[in-house]
């Protein structure tokens, strides 16, 4: 309607102009008239030159944040040609992937010739998830606009939304005694659980029985002992959450956060199965280390993890294996 509204007025112009020419006959009405014409010529060719030399680009700060933090997400667009561009208009698509709640932004800006402008936009999530800013598409308007040609970019950027790194909750091994089995040793290095990596100094919160002893009365410090691997246990997880119900299923997802940085700090490893709902296909990934255990949350995320087949694909799979299952229903008991 914009754009319609604009060529009406040209016409309009146009019309009136020749009309005083015909009346008239004055020398500056002819000038305008055939200045108007080569202005919309100009105009409209500019465009297609335009369009191949601007380059957008979504920029993160990082990979992740947790809840509530509010970062700053930053487009930059170049135009590499010699043409100014009045207006530019990005097709953004915005949302947390995880909870398949996604929105349309446009944001529209001007481009300096052979120049560049930055679009920050800030943004925060009070839900876990996979934060997705995809860019559609972007449109270059002639400089009357009268005429938008637009070009596919197709970028997408993820940011991982983690939970908040509060209290931790005070979980005992009874609490998930369910789901520990036996890890199978091999031959292969770092698969006995007697091999030791190396010494480093005492961290609280390490087991007493990893403590060096004569190493430790030598340095005056106490030194521990990092086994390649941790423990001939390991927590085995089967997560489920029914993404439907958004803040539900982030405090499945925070209880279970909580619940995997607990065991690892007992120096357990934990193994999580999920059900991705973009690949269908059951995921597994392992975890000894915090670090570890964010990047399992990441690919949850990432796949669309927590449909209820994956006990069935893991009862499938592993038929004698102990598992527990991490759902609604685990928090609830746990809340009680």
């Amino acid at each position: 309607m914009r754009r319609v509204k604009y060529w009406i007025e040209f016409i309009v112009i146009f019309f009136l102009n020749a009309l005083m020419y015909w009346y008239l006959g004055g020398y500056f009405n002819l000038l305008l008239g055939v200045a108007m014409i080569l202005f919309l010529g100009f105009t409209l060719a500019m465009v297609p030159l335009v369009i191949p030399k601007t380059e957008p680009k979504i920029e993160i700060p990082a990979a992740e944040f947790t809840k509530n933090t509010e970062f700053l997400v930053r487009i930059r667009v170049k135009n590499r040609s010699i043409f100014p561009v009045i207006r530019c208009t990005l097709y953004l698509e915005i949302g947390n992937g995880f909870f398949e709640q996604k929105t349309d932004k446009t944001v529209t800006i001007s481009l300096p010739a052979k120049g560049e402008e930055v679009y920050e936009m800030p943004l925060s999530s009070g839900l876990c998830g996979d934060i997705e800013i995809t860019l559609k598409q972007f449109g270059i308007e002639d400089l009357l606009s009268f005429h938008e040609k637009r070009k596919k970019a197709g970028q997408t950027e993820h940011i991982y939304i983690l939970p908040s790194e509060g209290e931790t909750l005070d979980f005992e091994q009874n609490d998930y005694a369910a789901g520990l089995t036996e890890s199978t040793e091999s031959s292969a290095k770092g698969s006995d659980f007697s091999e030791i990596g190396q010494v480093r100094e005492y961290i609280p919160g390490d087991s007493l029985k990893d403590i060096h002893w004569k190493l430790s009365a030598k340095k005056e410090a106490l030194m521990v002992k990092e086994r390649l691997q941790m423990s001939s246990q390991k927590l085995q997880i089967v997560f489920c959450v029914d993404r439907r119900n958004p803040q539900r299923a982030d405090e499945v997802i925070c209880f279970l956060y909580e619940l995997g940085n607990s065991v690892i700090k007992s120096r357990i490893p934990v193994t999580v199965y999920w059900w991705g709902s973009r690949s269908r296909q059951l995921y597994e990934k392992t975890a000894d280390t915090r670090e570890g255990w964010k990047e399992v949350l990441e690919q949850i995320f990432y796949t669309g993890g927590g449909e209820e087949e994956a006990v069935e694909a893991f009862r499938m799979n592993a038929p004698d294996q102990d598992y527990l299952k991490v759902s609604e229903e685990m928090l609830v008991m746990w809340q009680r």
